[in-house]
C-alpha cells in the first residue's frame, strides 16, 4: 500500500465521521448528499495527493477514490450504526429540525 492510499484511507475514515456531517444537511435528499460527499473527496483528495507525492494521475486518482470509498464504507458500518453523524448534523443544521 502506498502512502497515498494509506492517508487517503485515514482521511476518508476521520471525514466521514466529523467533516462530512458538518457539510451535509438532513433536509437535503440523497442525490445531494451524495453529490456533496464526492465533491468533498475531490477536494480532500487534490490535497491529500499534493501533500503525498504531487499532482500526478495515478496519485491523484488514488487518492479521490480512497478517500471516497472508505468515506462510504465508514459511514454504512460504523458512523451510521452509532447515529454520530445525525447528531452531527441535526446541530448544525441552518434549518431547525422538523417538529414531532
Amino acid at each position: 500500500m502506498s502512502n497515498t492510499m494509506m492517508w487517503s484511507a485515514i482521511v476518508g475514515f476521520i471525514s466521514s465521521i466529523f467533516i462530512i456531517p458538518l457539510l451535509q444537511q438532513p433536509f437535503w435528499s440523497k442525490q445531494v448528499r451524495s453529490a456533496v460527499t464526492f465533491l468533498y473527496a475531490v477536494v480532500a483528495g487534490v490535497i491529500t495527493a499534493m501533500v503525498e507525492g504531487g499532482l500526478d494521475f495515478a496519485n491523484l486518482t488514488t487518492s479521490i477514490l480512497t478517500i471516497f470509498f472508505a468515506a462510504i464504507g465508514t459511514y454504512v458500518g460504523l458512523a451510521k450504526n452509532l447515529d454520530i453523524t445525525k447528531q452531527i448534523e441535526v446541530s448544525t443544521s441552518v434549518k431547525p429540525p422538523p417538529e414531532v
